[in-house]
């Protein structure tokens, strides 16, 4: 693999990580269970829905 390929996949994957830990902190501080919103929201895209919004 070409190190520029590989430079793209390890950025996409750092940005996928703090998505992830962002909305499990704003779930966490909003007392919501943050793998459960997860849950729905990977549900809702595989069904081409919008994602859910974040709980209040």
């Amino acid at each position: 693999m070409h190190e520029r390929a590989f430079l793209e996949i390890e950025d996409a994957f750092a940005r996928v990580a703090v998505l992830l830990a962002s909305v499990v902190d704003t779930c966490r501080q909003r007392n919501h269970a943050p793998w459960r919103y997860l849950e729905r929201a990977i549900a809702d895209r595989r069904a081409e829905l919008p994602l859910p919004p974040l709980p209040q």
